[in-house]
C-alpha cells in the first residue's frame, strides 16, 4: 500500500528520466508479484500442501532493490525541493506554442479568449502531487519502516536455520503416513496404566532406492484425544500389521520425530537432515500415538499421522535426537505450589563424545503438574547457557519443538535439566510414569552430527528453592513473567 502511494504521489519532473522509470516499473513488478505470492500462500493454506518456489525469493530481492530506488528518489526530491521551471523550458514554451496558443506582444499566452500570465504556476493535476518536501520525507520514513520490518523478519530466523529465508526444493518427495479411521482403544494395557491412556503403533516403510534427508515434518491431527506422537525406526517390517499395543518400545527403536499437543510443523536446518532410505537403519518405521481419553468415550476414531518432506540432495550433517532429564523415579509430594527436581546428563557421559555436537531445537515435556522446564549447560564450574522455559507458564496443551540459539556441547560438559511442578491439586504423592496422571521431566533436543545414543537421564534430585544460592534464569520467551 505504501508502495502504491509513493508511486502516485511524487513529481516525475524533479527526477532524472531513468530513475523515474526504474522507480515506477520496479514498484509495479513488486506489487504484482506480491499479489501472486499472496495467492500462492492462500492456495497452500487452503489445500494443506507444501508449495515451494523461487517466487518469494524474487519478490524479496526485487522489493529490496525497489526500496533502495525509493530512498534515492526521495533524496533527489529533497535536493530539488525548491524547484522552479528552467528558463530554457519557459523560453521553449514561448517560442514554440501549441496550435491553440498564441503569444501576446506583452509575453502572455492566449488560450482562446483567455489570457494567461506566464508568471503564474499552471499545473495539471496539482491536487495529486505532493509539493511539500516534508511529505516526501514522511513517505521516505514509511519506506524505511518496511526495510526495518524485513530486517526484523530475518533476525527472527534462528541461527543456522536457513541460508536464505525461503526454501526451494524441486526434487523433494513427500510421504504421508497416518491411521485410517482407527478406533481408539480403552483399557488396552491391562491396568499397567489407567484405562484413559493408550499407546498404539502403526507400521510403515520407506521403500526407496536411494538415500534421502528428511527436512520437514508436518503433523496431521484429526482427534482431540491425541496427546503426542513419536515416529520410531525399527529393525523389522510392521507395515502389513494392524495397529498394535506399544506402551514399551524396544531398545532397538530410535525416534525420528516427536510431536506434542499444539506443536507446529518442524523444519530442520539447511545444513542438516535426518537420513533415511537405502543402506540406512531407517527402512522401517512405526508411528506411536499416545491417546488420552479422559471421558472413556467408546466410539472415538482417529486418522492422525505425519507428513514427511525429503530431498535427495543430502546435506552436510545427519540429525539425531537426545532425551535429557530424569528417569521415572519421580516422587512429588502433594500440596506444594512450587516443587523442583533436576536430572543431570553429567560430564562422565559427555566425556565419551567422539566430537562436539550442536543443539538447535528443544521440546520440553511434562504432564499436568508441570510449570517450568529448562536445561543448563555447565562447563566445569561455569554456567555457559540454558534453553527451555523458566517462566511458570508451561502448558500441557501446547508442547512444541522450538528453535534455540545454536549451542555447542563439548566433551566434559554437564547438561542439568530442571523441572518445577505445582502439586496443590493432588492429595497423594505423584510418581513418574507413562500416564497423563503421572509425571515426567524431559527436554528432548535435536542436534547434529548424530550420535548412536538417544538418552542421557538420571535419577531426580530435589532442589532447595529456599536456598540463598538458588538460581533460576530469567525467561527469554516471557521476559515480564
Amino acid at each position: 500500500i505504501i508502495g502504491m502511494v509513493s508511486l502516485r504521489y511524487y513529481q516525475p519532473e524533479l527526477l532524472p528520466s531513468a530513475l523515474s522509470t526504474i522507480h515506477t516499473w520496479i514498484g509495479r513488478i513488486v506489487w504484482v508479484l506480491g499479489l501472486s505470492n499472496i495467492c500462492l500462500g492462500l492456495i497452500r493454506y487452503q489445500f494443506h500442501k507444501i508449495y515451494d518456489s523461487l517466487l518469494p525469493v524474487i519478490v524479496f530481492g526485487l522489493f529490496g532493490v525497489w526500496v533502495v530506488i525509493v530512498v534515492i528518489t526521495w533524496i533527489v526530491l529533497y535536493i530539488n525541493r525548491n524547484y522552479t521551471k528552467p528558463e530554457e523550458l519557459l523560453l521553449n514554451e514561448k517560442t514554440h506554442p501549441d496550435d491553440n496558443q498564441l503569444m501576446s506582444e506583452d509575453g502572455s499566452i492566449n488560450l482562446g479568449a483567455e489570457v494567461v500570465d506566464e508568471n503564474q504556476d499552471y499545473c495539471t493535476g496539482c491536487n495529486d502531487i505532493i509539493t511539500n518536501y516534508k511529505d516526501h520525507i514522511l513517505l521516505l520514513l514509511l519506506n524505511i519502516a518496511l526495510v526495518c520490518a524485513m530486517v526484523a523478519i530475518l533476525l527472527s530466523i534462528p541461527p543456522d536455520a536457513a541460508r536464505y529465508p525461503f526454501k526451494y526444493c524441486p526434487d523433494c518427495v513427500i510421504k504421508r503416513w497416518n491411521n485410517h479411521n482407527f478406533k481408539i482403544p480403552i483399557g488396552l494395557h491391562h491396568n499397567r496404566v489407567p484405562d484413559t491412556t493408550s499407546y498404539t503403533c502403526t507400521g510403515f516403510k520407506f521403500d526407496m532406492d536411494r538415500q534421502y534427508h528428511i527436512i520437514e515434518f508436518t503433523p496431521i491431527i484429526t482427534s482431540e484425544f491425541v496427546h503426542h506422537m513419536i515416529l520410531y525406526t525399527i529393525p523389522w517390517d510392521a507395515s502389513g500389521s494392524p495397529p498394535f499395543d506399544c506402551l514399551d518400545m524396544p531398545e532397538s527403536s530410535f525416534p525420528l520425530f516427536m510431536w506434542g499437543i499444539g506443536a507446529d510443523p518442524l523444519q530442520l536446518p539447511y545444513s542438516a537432515g535426518i537420513k533415511v532410505g537405502k543402506d540406512t537403519s531407517t527402512e522401517y518405521v512405526v508411528l506411536q500415538v499416545h491417546y488420552n481419553n479422559p471421558t472413556l468415550l467408546s466410539n472415538a476414531f482417529d486418522s492422525s499421522g505425519v507428513e514427511i518432506k525429503m530431498t535427495s540432495h543430502l546435506r552436510e550433517n545427519d540429525i539425531g535426537y537426545l532425551i535429557l532429564g530424569t528417569n521415572f523415579q519421580i516422587s512429588l509430594p502433594p500440596q506444594k505450589s512450587l516443587y523442583e527436581i533436576s536430572g543431570n546428563c553429567s560430564h562422565r557421559w559427555t566425556e565419551s563424545l567422539p566430537f562436539p555436537i550442536r543443539i538447535f531445537s528443544s521440546a520440553i515435556h511434562a504432564h499436568h503438574l508441570g510449570k517450568a522446564i529448562w536445561t543448563e549447560l555447565w562447563r566445569g564450574d561455569k554456567r555457559i547457557d540454558w534453553f527451555g522455559e523458566t517462566a511458570l507458564v508451561y502448558n500441557f496443551n501446547r508442547q512444541d519443538q522450538v528453535p534455540v540459539p545454536l549451542l555447542e556441547i563439548l566433551p566434559g560438559d554437564d547438561l542439568i535439566t530442571h523441572c518445577i511442578y505445582d502439586t496443590t491439586s493432588r492429595t497423594n504423592i505423584t510418581t513418574g510414569g507413562w500416564s497423563s496422571t503421572d509425571e515426567m521431566c524431559l527436554n528432548i533436543v535435536l542436534y547434529y552430527p548424530k550420535l548412536d545414543a538417544t538418552t542421557c537421564l538420571s535419577s531426580p534430585s530435589p532442589v532447595d528453592m529456599e536456598s540463598p544460592r538458588y538460581y533460576r534464569p530469567n525467561s527469554r520467551l516471557h521476559p515480564n513473567v
